[in-house]
């Protein structure tokens, strides 16, 4: 298990980005270099919040840029696509040519459905980078990740560099304990 989930899976969306677009390129259908170039900018985006692994600007700096590539890649679909389906679609093209293209386009919709998921966890990794909390805490309906400080029922675990802390005194409100005892 990683030491740090956030920083690992921060790595895991910008590598399962980086494969989608990539795949995505595959074929000419998408022909204008934006959908090239957007992603290029996302993804350089995504190394710098990966390199920079305490800055919650550059984590949201790829969340925006993620926003707006959905926006983009929305456009070049309902742009291009139909272009592409009547080019490789047709009799014209070969067998080959129209699986590299079917491909290409199903993993430019997967990755434009994974999108909005990575966005949504990469605002978790925003939100403990920003307010220092645990990546883990406040997810209801998960169990053993809602609530919380320290991810489970049994609480945080002690520092153990400084001196041991006290356990917390407990008491119900308006009851004062009494004086201490004065016989020998």
């Amino acid at each position: 298990m990683a030491n740090n989930p956030p920083g690992m899976l921060l790595k895991i969306i910008w590598l399962l980005h980086f494969v989608l677009s990539s795949w995505a390129m595959l074929s000419s259908f998408l022909a204008p270099s934006t959908y090239f170039y957007t992603h290029l900018l996302v993804l350089a985006i995504g190394l710098w919040a990966m390199i920079d692994a305490t800055s919650s600007e550059a984590v949201f700096m790829f969340i925006a840029s993620l926003a707006v590539s959905v926006v983009n890649d929305i456009i070049m679909l309902g742009i291009y696509e139909p272009r592409g389906h009547d080019v490789f679609e047709s009799g014209i093209a070969t067998s080959g040519q129209r699986n590299e293209y079917r491909f290409a386009l199903g993993m430019c919709i997967t990755n434009l459905l994974l999108k909005p998921i990575s966005m949504f966890l990469l605002f978790r990794i925003y939100q403990s980078r920003s307010d220092g909390s645990d990546f883990n805490s406040g997810i209801p309906g998960i169990p053993g990740l809602g609530g919380s400080s320290g991810g489970g029922p049994r609480g945080g675990y002690d520092d153990l560099t400084g001196p041991p802390k006290e356990p917390p005194v407990y008491s119900e409100p308006g009851y004062q304990q009494p004086p201490p005892s004065t016989m020998p």
